[in-house]
């Protein structure tokens, strides 16, 4: 079956084969290419996927189709029988299980009886793109089938082919309502209506690095997207944490996207003024050679020092052509 990742607050190395920057939407694709030889199928009603063990994967096509006459039949039922049991371990050559399908289709009647049998256990596989139910979930913009799998159990913190979690992926769709659905009030009710998560679970998810070195918050920041930083605000999310590849904080980042509003509500959340990048560039550093004078003004009034210039010193200009530059690249290409 496919494998489970888990992401750590470390920041877990990307596998061998996999490039260091994300390469376009590539990682959205989610094995949509068998959507129209399968769409049949899906309609129908396929179950969570085992793998390809010959024991449980059914490969004579008129025993799935069998089986299938059988579960289109019965949705409304209870009860699951053999064949529609043995349907239920069906898999697509891209891994795709029938939970994977019943996202992608938006077919919600098909997920939530999917959901009816299918073991927490299976809820976190994933697919040649090593996407999960949940990832897709976030992609087509359905934060009801969030919900839905967060109840059942499905994990917050897999990771697909770029490292990225589910909310990794909120992040970069802009997708608020389902950011919210990933990070709920952490209310006794809400925490008890999610029986299979914790607490810390749903605050690990903050802390994740995906293959690119990006947090969620470093994400919401290069995507310009308010609403969904302050909501991550909201949380305890450690607001000073740094990228890998340059060591940027969350302000580093707003800074050089040049959003003063960011970089507001930033700093009210209690952002270092004074946090390095790796070849000692603070945010001010980095304000003073953009054009938006608002945002050097705004550093100031927090308490930030008055960098150097290149009157007192011939370093800056070697941070700027030497670093900065590199840096900015890297924030354009880099998730």
């Amino acid at each position: 079956g496919a494998a489970v990742g888990r992401a750590g607050p470390w920041g877990p190395k990307p596998p061998a084969d996999l490039p260091s920057e994300a390469e376009g939407d590539d990682h959205f694709d989610s094995g949509i290419g068998s959507l129209g030889e399968l769409d049949e199928l899906t309609r129908a009603g396929l179950g969570v996927g085992l793998g390809t063990d010959p024991d449980v994967c059914p490969s004579n096509p008129e025993r799935v189709e069998s089986a299938i006459g059988q579960i289109t039949e019965g949705l409304g039922k209870v009860g699951i029988n053999g064949a529609e049991r043995e349907l239920l371990t069906y898999q697509t050559e891209d891994l795709d299980s029938a939970l994977h399908l019943a996202i992608i289709h938006q077919e919600e009647q098909f997920l939530d009886y999917v959901l009816r049998y299918t073991s927490s256990c299976f809820l976190d596989l994933q697919n040649d793109m090593k996407q999960t139910a949940l990832h897709l979930a976030v992609i087509v913009g359905q934060p009801d089938f969030v919900k839905k799998l967060m109840m059942a159990g499905a994990s917050l913190l897999v990771q697909e082919k770029d490292g990225n979690t589910a909310l990794h992926l909120a992040c970069k769709e802009r997708a608020l309502d389902c950011a919210e659905a990933l990070l709920p009030p952490h209310t006794p009710s809400q925490l008890r209506a999610h029986s299979l998560l914790n607490r810390s679970q749903l605050e690990e998810q903050l802390r994740c690095y995906n293959y690119n070195g990006f947090t969620p918050l470093h994400v919401a920041v290069l995507q310009n997207d308010i609403s969904i930083v302050k909501h991550l605000l909201g949380f305890e999310v450690d607001v000073n944490l740094k990228e890998k590849g340059g060591g940027r904080t969350a302000l580093h980042l707003a800074v050089e996207e040049q959003n003063l509003q960011v970089v507001k509500l930033l700093l009210e959340s209690r952002a270092d003024i004074h946090a390095q990048m790796y070849n000692g560039c603070t945010p001010i550093c980095l304000a003073v050679y953009r054009p938006d004078p608002r945002i050097t003004q705004m550093l100031k009034d927090f308490g930030s020092a008055e960098p150097v210039t290149d009157e007192d010193s011939d370093e800056d200009e070697g941070i700027d052509e030497d670093g900065m530059g590199e840096y900015d690249d890297f924030m354009m290409h880099g998730y």
